[in-house]
């Protein structure tokens, strides 16, 4: 799991791409960190958590594609000390092994992201500027490239790669299941992790598809212990998704700028 980004879902970060609660309940009375005080201690994984995170992440997997839409709030810390909360807007279309399309809407802008197994572009409408990299190969090596050599995580990395159940428990300390609890006033089966850098809190649709319904993680190794939360709204399985969605074509007009790697920029995007 890629937990060295802001988030593990990934978001855009910078003009490209950037872009939990201490478990105090009786269920939960002793911590992930007291439990795993050293590197050989096994990951302590409620049956039932570790069930429900199998059984959603197994279903993402088993699909050929998707699109999910999905509202996103974020906890910027500011210099002077104040926590600020953001928000984005986010529709993902995925069709396995080798094609994503994604439209990320926030408080500054809009961006969006092609791959078609060959190519990653990203566009920025309102400069009509894009950038591209080389990148063939499956999805899972598309965020594996994105992120080591271009310092980006893609946008719900997590749920997009082949094997997400081994995504999300690499690195686990622990895991508990904290009973039903309401998602926008829907029954969902509430799970909550830990790993070293984060907490996270994964809510599972009760009825029907074992559909992720909400997501909280909390970075509690960063100052002021900054939150990301994405409701997802929407999920569809039966879409007839032609080719072309995954092709950039460049508008009237349009730019291409420099798609910076880790080592010409300095270890970022700027």
């Amino acid at each position: 799991m890629i937990t060295t980004q802001r988030i593990l879902f990934g978001w855009f970060a910078s003009w490209v791409l950037t872009g939990t609660m201490a478990l105090t309940p009786a269920w939960a009375a002793d911590t992930a960190a007291e439990k795993a005080t050293t590197s050989n201690t096994m990951p302590v994984v409620e049956p039932m958590a570790d069930r429900m995170l199998r059984a959603a992440t197994d279903f993402l997997k088993n699909v050929r594609g998707f699109t999910v839409e999905t509202n996103v709030s974020y906890d910027e810390l500011l210099g002077t000390g104040i926590m600020v909360q953001y928000s984005r807007h986010n529709t993902v279309t995925v069709r396995r092994p080798d094609s994503i399309y994604a439209e990320i809407t926030d408080d500054l802008s809009e961006r969006r992201l092609w791959f078609d197994g060959k190519t990653a572009t990203v566009y920025k409408p309102a400069h009509n500027l894009y950038v591209q990299a080389k990148i063939p190969g499956s999805i899972d090596e598309f965020v594996e490239t994105l992120h080591h050599e271009y310092g980006i995580t893609a946008p719900f990395a997590d749920i997009l790669v082949n094997d997400p159940y081994a995504n999300f428990t690499e690195g686990l300390y622990a895991g508990y299941y904290a009973g039903l609890n309401l998602v926008n006033r829907e029954q969902a089966h509430h799970l909550v992790f830990t790993n070293e850098a984060v907490d996270f809190q994964l809510w599972v649709a009760e009825e029907g598809k074992p559909l992720l319904k909400r997501a909280v993680i909390t970075f509690r190794n960063q100052e002021g212990s900054p939150q990301w939360m994405a409701d997802f709204l929407s999920w569809d399985f039966d879409a007839k998704t032609p080719d072309s969605t995954f092709t950039f074509t460049p508008p009237d007009g349009a730019e291409q700028i420099e798609f910076l790697s880790r080592t010409s920029a300095g270890g970022a995007q700027q």
